[in-house]
């Protein structure tokens, strides 16, 4: 058995460039994701630029919805392909998407960041009925 399904969270990079293909839409676009890696014991952040290729009426969406800087999620596959440059072979990957949206839950969760502004201070009671 085996499996070639990969889900991304990440922004825009580009704005989607869109062509037709016969009758049908292809959008293409880099995905940006942020990871870390441990260099000498110390968390270094880390973005990495997805290629991702989407057709039909996801490519329409895309095309609709999506631009730089845009929160995005993407589930597909992952597709290598390869040429020839100068004598040697170049393997490439990218994400074939199969469905795509956009997080507008980020928005929403920006809209609700919490306010300390009007945090309580001064003196808390202090029978509580537990020992600190």
């Amino acid at each position: 058995m085996s499996v070639n399904t990969i889900a991304l969270v990440g922004r825009v990079a580009m704005e989607p460039e869109l062509r037709d293909v016969g009758d049908t839409t292809v959008a293409n676009f880099n995905i940006a994701t942020d990871r870390s890696y441990t260099q000498k014991g110390e968390d270094k952040p880390k973005t990495d630029f997805i290629p991702v290729m989407v057709w039909g009426k996801s490519a329409d969406f895309v095309g609709r919805n999506f631009r730089k800087g845009s929160l995005v999620r993407v589930i597909g596959s992952l597709e290598q392909h390869n040429y020839t440059h100068n004598g040697k072979k170049v393997y490439t990957f990218r994400v074939k998407a199969e469905s795509v949206g956009v997080e507008v839950f980020a928005k929403e969760e920006k809209e609700k960041e919490a306010d300390f502004t009007d945090f309580p201070t001064g003196e808390f009671e202090d029978n509580l009925p537990f020992d600190n």
